[in-house]
């Protein structure tokens, strides 16, 4: 039986200009990762890295930003197509909720927790490590435009420093800031071991600050993304002891319209050489390391249909 030509030239056609045919390169990804000396950048860098050994024919490149704030700027604005992102901006930028009242991103999916991130107030070692101690005095809560500063001042307050945003003080660098006394306290949502936290370690005696939640303030519904958690002792010089304290994941996000092949891509990369991220990353005490656990702490918005696949 003979078919005219005309009738295959449509369906040739449409196959040969599909993105995903034979040859054709798939659509890159851009993620923001933090800053360049950051861990946020160390995780975006190792799995673009590892996406790319196991398909050699997918871009992958790293934008460098002032982290999750930032972050979800440049995703709902086009500029990257996945971002890393505490999970307390995320689950309110989703929803519409907190800083983000009024500015619903319901677009948002999550794809996997990479680790968690303990909140961490450094003092001196001869300070007293108590927040109420701290009232009044002069603390560092990250850059303008962080996602850590946010999360400082919502814990601090809710821990009993009504005025935090009166204390806050602007610094270049905060561990010269800190040994030197212009400042009491530096706080920071980061995974640990950290290298600005071992920095300033080797420059001061230093210790950290306990966060312990009653009960029902840890399990609180208005607060689903904290964790009761702790920074393990032996990390860092002179803090021998584990500190109790609050942690919330780091998630790997992207939007409803993002390639199901890429983000698969992004998944598979790293599962299959997770031994070799976890060597390359440095805050190795905070990865989850479990399928189930990597999806559970995503779960806090959408996950997109691709990844909740590849973590299956």
């Amino acid at each position: 039986m003979r078919f005219p030509i005309s009738r295959l030239l449509p369906g040739a056609l449409l196959w040969i200009l599909s993105p995903w045919s034979y040859g054709a390169a798939p659509p890159p990804i851009v993620l923001a990762g933090g800053d360049i000396h950051g861990v946020y950048f160390q995780v975006a860098r190792e799995l673009c890295r590892l996406t790319t050994l196991e398909t050699p024919d997918q871009a992958c490149s790293v934008k460098a930003s002032q982290g999750s704030t930032d972050n979800l700027q440049l995703l709902q604005h086009g500029a990257v197509n996945v971002a890393l992102v505490q999970g307390d901006l995320l689950y309110w930028a989703q929803r519409g909720e907190g800083p983000y009242q009024g500015q619903a991103m319901p677009h948002l999916r999550s794809i996997m927790a990479t680790h968690a991130e303990p909140f961490t107030l450094i003092v001196r070692q001869d300070e007293k490590a108590d927040i109420a101690s701290l009232q009044g005095r002069p603390i560092y809560l990250g850059a303008d435009n962080s996602g850590s500063r946010l999360t400082a001042q919502l814990v601090l307050n809710h821990f009993g420093l009504s005025g935090i945003k009166q204390q806050e003080v602007s610094v270049v660098d905060p561990a010269a800031a800190l040994c030197e006394k212009r400042i009491d306290a530096w706080s920071l949502v980061i995974g640990h071991p950290n290298q600005q936290v071992l920095e300033v370690a080797k420059r001061c005696a230093i210790q950290f600050v306990p966060i312990r939640p009653a009960r029902t303030q840890s399990r609180a519904d208005k607060y689903p993304f904290y964790r009761v958690s702790q920074i393990p002792g032996r990390l860092y010089p002179g803090v021998l002891q584990s500190t109790a304290t609050l942690a919330l994941p780091a998630i790997l996000v992207t939007t409803d319209t993002m390639d199901e092949r890429s983000v698969q891509r992004l998944v598979e990369g790293y599962w299959r050489h997770r031994h070799e991220f976890n060597k390359k990353v440095s805050a190795y005490a905070n990865l989850f390391r479990l399928p189930e656990h990597m999806k559970q702490a995503a779960s806090l918005i959408p996950m997109h249909p691709a990844a909740s696949k590849a973590l299956a």
